[in-house]
């Protein structure tokens, strides 16, 4: 657990990155992230003991193109939080959807890797939720928060998503098309927008329970 120092220490650096873009973040486009499809049966790993396999589901996770990573290493990872993930899962509607996370983590990687978590609390129920998805090289064109160069067809090869609580893991193949867009479609992210941000300082620390080490985000 964080001393008192070090959680004023924690929110000090979120709020000096804050303050720096504001002016960014409240003009520059959206980048939406949409996944939809059906979780892949039977399970991959453990037991789907919500019985998710066969299920259809939508997620959409809408990002600032101008948000600054809140940890990043250069040019291997850059992690974006906190982020809005919103979705539906059918036909479970009165426990997972829709639902609205507002402190939800997007991990962009080279290689063409994306990956978004988020920890559902409701019903009962507390979940770290962990997607991971390959996709096919030159879909990311950069790091930062950009829209997808084509949209990318989900297998459970390439994809899967994961719930656990502290007594079980469970991992789902998802099927199903994943896209990156600006509003209207668009690919091109405005005059003066499309130089790279340049980063100063050291990374925000950010500590929590259900933000696993793939993000990076825990030393």
């Amino acid at each position: 657990m964080l001393s008192r120092n070090a959680r004023f220490l924690v929110i000090a650096v979120l709020l000096s990155g804050c303050v720096g873009s504001r002016g960014l973040l409240a003009t520059a486009p959206n980048v939406t992230y949409t996944a939809s499809g059906t979780f892949a049966a039977p399970a991959i790993a453990g037991l789907d003991r919500l019985g998710l396999a066969g299920t259809p589901y939508t997620f959409t996770v809408v990002v600032s193109s101008a948000l600054p990573p809140a940890k990043y290493q250069v040019p291997i990872y850059a992690v974006y939080y906190p982020v809005t993930v919103t979705g539906t899962v059918y036909p479970y509607g009165n426990i997972f959807g829709p639902f609205l996370i507002n402190g939800a983590a997007l991990s962009l990687s080279s290689g063409d890797h994306l990956q978004f978590g988020f920890q559902f609390l409701d019903a009962g129920l507390d979940l770290t939720i962990l997607a991971k998805i390959d996709m096919p090289k030159g879909t990311l064109t950069t790091l930062h928060i950009r829209p997808f160069t084509a949209p990318v067809t989900l297998t459970s090869s390439n994809a899967t998503v994961s719930y656990s609580d502290t007594t079980a893991s469970t991992t789902l193949g998802m099927t199903g098309t994943l896209n990156a867009t600006l509003p209207g479609g668009g690919q091109a992210i405005t005059a003066g927008l499309q130089s790279p941000v340049v980063y100063s300082g050291p990374p925000a620390v950010i500590s929590r329970r259900w933000i696993t080490s793939d993000f990076n985000l825990v030393a």
